[in-house]
């Protein structure tokens, strides 16, 4: 249980590095000109951000097994019902710009 725990951790840092790479304060730099983020680059993020969100909502949830008697996070199944769900709808956004 305990290197589940940490491996879901680990991949939820690295989904949002992912995200972070993506977002517009990562590119602003004093004295030089902005770069202006496009829709797809905006679904982008929010994709490895979603993504990270249901790895962190995993860990949790790993996380209450392990101490039962705690329950240290409630509603762990409906948030992950509403990201996965907001993962296909920017996922389905993405397809288009693909086609």
């Amino acid at each position: 249980m305990e290197e589940d725990i940490k491996r879901k951790l680990a991949e939820f840092r690295e989904l949002q590095q992912k995200a972070r790479r993506l977002s517009l304060a990562h590119w602003v730099e004093q004295g030089k000109l902005g770069k202006i983020t496009t829709e797809k680059e905006l679904l982008e993020y929010s994709k490895w951000r979603t993504k990270a969100g249901i790895a962190l909502n995993e860990f949790h949830d790993l996380l209450n097994q392990r101490h039962p008697e705690q329950q240290l996070w409630s509603n762990l199944e409906a948030e992950r019902k509403r990201l996965i769900e907001k993962l296909k709808h920017t996922e389905e956004l993405l397809k288009r710009w693909q086609t």
